[in-house]
């Protein structure tokens, strides 16, 4: 197995180089910038249209407000670029303009009093002095020149002028003199745009209209040899949308609906994206320049990189030198070195796999694609998903309840559904969401429970043990955060479970300390009541800080002053979080923690819920209501009617996910009832022998990654923070699903590794040297949220 896994590492890394050599090099002939596969390629998914290489922003009103405000915006052509001034009217006013009579060969004004937006259509048809005139008073008074010009024409050169080469060559003429003349100084600082005339659908003209493609095809051609190299962008991208649908056009010529909605994109994207911070835009959004804490982390791993190379170089000597015996004459810097060298190559293999993610998803050199949501996609994935659970179906080697192969190969399921759901976008099923909401809340139950367990039996509460947990949650993030300039609270997950680690620490070790060994020592004077006590209290404190406005009837069963005081909870936890520099890892751009307030709230009392299920199940054990020794764990008729209730669990519980009718409703449900199906779930695995006393071994594999795989994924197998897919083999979206999926498995895997080598040697068990490198790490914590955080900037520069 392990060398299957480094021959298909090696693999891995030989498509990644390939990648980057092929791509490098269409980057290096033709630009780094992505607008070029915004205005010129692209083709329709369904109906929505995909740019090469990169992902679309759908402008709404607002968002083509805050872009044009107080601009000016000049729409010059014929009928056709009529359409696209009420098209564009339409996005800034939010109304619909397409039943207008707009068959009037005048010049339009409208001007948007929410935005401050002029926008003016000029009725020029013909390439003449009258568009001269146009482009001459703008060029002798710039303050009255407009800062957008869209701009196209040609059917009426062809009625008035006729076909043939003369006409074109006129035309040709005509449009070099203003490309060298006038557009080349007001090109400065403004944006001009050419739209490629839209294909006719020749069948549909009437007879009046004797207008043909092959004819308007020469016009365009025209257009693209003069206008090369010079400041203005053809727009071709509408033309290769039109092609592709002739059903948006009623009379052949002028075009509604999708086809005219998209020109407006493409302008909106090719003007607005570098202007405004969008998350779901990779096209024509410049490469992000890079933070200080970026540059500082940048130079700490080329440290690492540098010193990595001297130590292979050092090493390769003394294996060479048979004059020193190193073995035997210096045994302990023998191992001190070997500590060195391993902790600094592990550092300088995560630094190359953080370059590979950096390259992949914060520059151009890969494509990023849109996700469209189909549902025989899910689908396909899910019966995949299953197919090869069954072909790995092995016997454990000890069928317990909830034994170690088990819950792995639940995360390792639970993991691939989460990325299926992903990957294809399945978020827009609200039913899906749900259940997939019950996935994470079961990824949290096993935290909780395993926490529990492990408290429960060992009863250590070292710092080493926190700290431990803490560093191999939260190593892989926390370099992500440094490298990709992304908050804490982004990767939503780990800050999630971590908290529930912590809360289930903080229930555990508080007074009075109880455990397995002082319950079964009468000595002690423990119970299980006092433990229950604590889960309870527990409870009730979730409740007031997440849950307080539906809690009244509580606060009439409970002490006045701690009524009061739970009360707070609340407003304490917000101070809590809205502390610095607690606040720089969890709030969000409005500068509030509401995003982790509710995050944290969704899933907490599966928190609880998990402490009680781990008391639940030992008590159970004890008094032999659950014996391992019996094929069905329980007596038969009490497993008949788990099985049952488990059963009618989870048909309850997917009618009320089918039901529920918005998000925020079935987030409510979930939060109370998630422990339906979690607990269904259990019980139809574990009751029935034959399930119970088998796994899937790849899931188990998979399982055991599951944290890599849900982080990383952000990044080299989706894109841009997840709003999109990352493309290396474009065109053949099987292929690249393949291959991407291959690197991206391999690449977790090897995360994995390097995680539990550097957790092995940065967490000593000794307490003096955990507590220093302790407040090393908080100290070093806090300078990197001084450096990064823009409260601080604002702070110093107003002292």
């Amino acid at each position: 197995m392990d060398q299957t896994l480094y021959w298909c590492k090696v693999a891995a890394l030989l498509f990644v180089l390939a990648a980057v050599v092929l791509h490098g090099l269409r980057v290096f002939q033709g630009g780094a910038s992505t607008c070029f596969g915004l205005v010129s390629h692209g083709w329709w998914r369904g109906d929505t249209w995909q740019p090469y290489g990169c992902v679309m922003h759908s402008y709404t009103r607002s968002d083509a407000g805050q872009c044009l405000k107080d601009k000016h915006v000049a729409v010059i052509g014929d009928s056709r670029m009529r359409d696209l001034f009420f098209q564009l009217r339409g996005r800034l006013s939010g109304s619909d303009f397409s039943s207008v009579n707009t068959k009037v060969r005048s010049d339009l004004k409208f001007q948007d009093s929410k935005s401050g937006v002029t926008l003016d259509f000029f009725w020029r048809p013909l390439l003449n002095e009258s568009t001269q005139r146009l482009f001459t008073g703008w060029f002798q008074s710039p303050d009255m020149s407009p800062d957008i010009i869209l701009w196209s024409l040609a059917l009426w050169v062809t009625k008035l002028q006729g076909f043939g080469d003369k006409p074109v060559e006129d035309f040709k003429a005509n449009l070099t003199k203003l490309r060298n003349g006038p557009i080349e100084t007001l090109a400065k600082g403004k944006d001009i745009l050419w739209i490629q005339q839209l294909p006719l659908v020749e069948k549909l003209l009437s007879e009046h209209r004797p207008y043909t493609n092959i004819e308007l095809d020469k016009y365009s051609k025209a257009v693209t040899d003069v206008l090369e190299g010079s400041p203005v962008e053809v727009v071709s991208a509408a033309h290769l949308a039109a092609l592709s649908r002739p059903e948006d056009t009623e009379d052949g010529m002028h075009y509604e609906g999708r086809v005219m909605q998209l020109v407006v994109d493409l302008v909106l994207n090719k003007v607005c994206n570098s202007k405004l911070t969008l998350r779901d835009a990779t096209c024509c959004v410049p490469t992000p320049q890079l933070s200080p804490v970026q540059i500082l982390t940048a130079v700490f791993f080329l440290g690492c990189w540098v010193v990595t190379v001297a130590l292979w170089v050092c090493r390769w000597r003394q294996k060479s030198s048979s004059e020193i015996d190193v073995e035997a004459a210096h045994e302990s810097v023998e191992s001190s070195m070997d500590v060195v060298f391993n902790v600094v190559t592990s550092i300088a293999k995560f630094g190359l796999i953080l370059l590979y993610i950096f390259v992949a998803d914060r520059t151009p050199l890969f494509m990023k694609e849109g996700r469209i949501y189909h549902s025989y996609q899910f689908v396909i994935l899910i019966v995949f998903i299953l197919w090869l659970g069954v072909t790995s179906w092995k016997p454990v080697s000890k069928s317990d309840l909830l034994n170690r192969d088990q819950t792995e190969e639940w995360r390792g399921w639970m993991q691939l559904v989460i990325l299926a759901y992903h990957y294809t976008g399945a978020s827009q099923q609200l039913t899906i969401y749900v259940w997939v909401r019950v996935l994470v809340a079961s990824y949290i139950f096993m935290s909780s429970y395993g926490h529990f367990s492990y408290f429960w039996h060992k009863g250590e509460y070292s710092l080493h043990r926190v700290c431990q947990v803490l560093f191999r949650l939260n190593l892989l993030t926390i370099l992500l955060c440094l490298t990709m300039n992304q908050p804490y609270q982004g990767y939503y997950f780990v800050p999630l479970i971590s908290f529930c680690f912590l809360v289930v620490y903080a229930t555990m070790a508080a007074w009075p300390r109880i455990n397995a060994a002082l319950i079964e020592d009468p000595q002690h004077g423990r119970n299980l009541w006092m433990i229950v006590v604590k889960i309870f209290v527990l409870f009730l404190i979730c409740w007031f800080i997440w849950r307080q406005q539906v809690c009244g009837f509580l606060v009439f069963t409970l002490l006045v002053v701690v009524a009061i005081l739970l009360l707070f909870f609340q407003k304490l936890f917000c101070v809590l979080f809205s502390w610095w520099p607690i606040v720089e890892l969890f709030r969000t751009e409005d500068g509030k923690v509401r995003e982790w307030w509710f995050r944290s709230g969704l899933d907490i009392f599966v928190v609880v819920y998990g402490l009680l299920f781990g008391l639940g199940v030992f008590a159970a054990k004890k008094r032999e209501w659950i014996t391992p020794s019996n094929p069905w764990l329980l007596s038969l008729p009490v497993a008949a009617v788990s099985l049952l209730c488990s059963f009618v669990g989870l048909l309850g519980y997917g009618i009320l996910s089918h039901s529920c009718p918005n998000k925020p409703e079935c987030n409510a449900f979930h939060s109370w009832l998630s422990f339906i199906p979690i607990t269904s779930f259990i019980l139809l695995r574990n009751i029935p022998p034959a399930f119970r006393s088998h796994y899937s071994t790849i899931y188990t594999w998979v399982g055991k990654i599951s944290l890599e795989l849900f982080i990383s994924q952000y990044h080299i197998w989706l894109a841009n923070d997840t709003k999109a897919l990352l493309v290396i083999i474009p065109g053949y979206p099987l292929v690249n699903a393949a291959v991407m999926s291959f690197i991206f498995v391999c690449l977790a895997h090897e995360i994995s590794a390097i995680s539990g080598v550097l957790t092995q040697y940065a967490v000593p068990k000794e307490s003096k040297a955990l507590r220093r490198r302790l407040l090393i790490f908080v100290a070093f914590l806090v300078l990197v949220l001084v450096v990064q955080s823009p409260t601080v900037h604002q702070k110093l520069l107003s002292v």
